[in-house]
């Protein structure tokens, strides 16, 4: 059977799966490869134009079309963010060329549906002339930038993002009118969503995640408290720094022997600077993380500010890896604390809370085995895939029935 063509775009290019953002990506590219003979078209930077795709989309006959790409400066960026059309994270990834190709492509394929993965790039809605139009929302743009203005407070950077938040709430209920379809990645910001645009149709498709790609728990000794981020988000380096300062210390003097590992992609010099002062591990880009998950006793994760899904909460669940949060790590989720995971609020209450589950054996197994549990249920990597693909066919029936 013949599969009908699609288009998917992306902010770049989504291999490897190597942060939150490139597993939602990849995990959607691959799934809608199954159902639909797809064309990605994906912003890359120059080092990146000539890569080879994986032979996972070969396999799939994916036709890949990179974009060279090099963002505006922050200055520049900034400036269109406050002027421009667009606000400041969606002016970033404005190009002619990227418009073009689109362009180009609807007009030679006429696809019956774009996947259009995160809110950046939605503001090519024009250029799919007509394609019914599925958002993809990795998190809710105007929340997750409302709770930094909050953090940041009175100053420059605050009172930017403040305004920021305002455009973007704006902007993204816009983009989301104009979609045939918006899919959101947890129950809570779905209904976000739907009380922003209501009567546009909003569906949560949660991360996917393969059960069978985590190797069976073998936690090293001294015991690991594991860190897992990617460090190009700066929520997760303010989480991390501040722990670091708060919690370290205590977490060090309530288990001795434990040792705080982080472990992600491109640390910034004032975490790699901050790690050193503090004497803990920091390995960066990660051959393997679900083997990071096999050696951890357990997975902290310091989150103040964000929005979204915490992928590496739903790896280390599927990991059997017990899981201390703040409660906006583990949002969305639909995961109850004290039978799912730890939680807790300050720096140094997920210092006592790890403290406390480095000696508590009993408790770490049971979380492993309902977190395990709650994984299967929610997250199979086929079930998901499942879902996006009847979504995704949908949205297109629809436009189609409707001429």
């Amino acid at each position: 059977m013949t599969r009908p063509p699609a288009l998917v775009l992306t902010p770049r290019i989504p291999w490897p799966p190597d942060d939150g953002g490139r597993v939602v990506a990849w995990q959607g590219l691959l799934a809608a490869a199954e159902s639909h003979a797809v064309t990605l078209i994906s912003f890359a930077p120059p080092d990146e134009t000539d890569l080879a795709p994986p032979q996972e989309l070969t396999d799939r006959a994916v036709r890949v079309i990179r974009v060279p790409f090099a963002p505006p400066s922050a200055m520049v960026a900034a400036w269109r963010g406050l002027f421009g059309r667009w606000p400041y994270s969606l002016a970033r990834y404005r190009s002619p060329a990227f418009d073009r190709a689109i362009r180009e492509e609807v007009a030679r394929r006429r696809p019956v549906v774009a996947y259009v993965q995160n809110l950046h790039l939605a503001t090519y809605v024009g250029a799919l002339d007509g394609v019914p139009m599925v958002l993809r929302e990795h998190n809710v743009e105007f929340l997750w930038m409302a709770r930094y203005a909050r953090a940041a407070g009175a100053s420059p950077r605050g009172v930017y993002a403040a305004l920021q938040s305002a455009r973007l709430r704006r902007a993204e209920a816009e983009l989301c009118q104009r979609a045939a379809l918006v899919l959101a990645i947890q129950d809570e910001e779905a209904r976000v969503l739907r009380a922003m645009v209501p009567g546009v149709r909003v569906e949560t498709l949660p991360v996917g995640v393969d059960l069978g790609a985590f190797p069976d728990p073998t936690p090293v000794s001294p015991p690991v408290v594991l860190l897992a981020a990617s460090f190009q988000w700066p929520p997760n380096v303010d989480g991390a720094l501040r722990f670091l300062r708060e919690g370290w210390p205590r977490l060090r003097a309530r288990a001795p022997a434990a040792v705080l590992r982080l472990a992600g992609k491109a640390p910034p010099r004032a975490l790699r600077d901050a790690c050193a002062e503090a004497g803990v591990e920091l390995a960066a880009d990660v051959p393997s993380m679900p083997e990071e998950y096999a050696r951890a006793t357990l997975l902290l994760v310091p989150i103040w500010i964000g929005a979204g899904a915490r992928v590496k909460i739903v790896e280390a669940l599927a990991a059997r890896l017990p899981v201390v949060s703040t409660s906006i790590g583990a949002e969305g989720l639909g995961l109850e604390a004290g039978k799912h995971f730890v939680a807790a609020e300050t720096a140094e209450a997920l210092a006592d809370a790890a403290a406390a589950l480095l000696q508590d054996p009993v408790f770490r197994e049971s979380l492993a085995a309902e977190g395990r549990g709650v994984a299967e249920a929610r997250w199979s990597l086929r079930a998901v895939a499942a879902l996006q693909s009847r979504y995704l066919t949908a949205a297109a029936a629809a436009l189609e029935s409707s001429r």
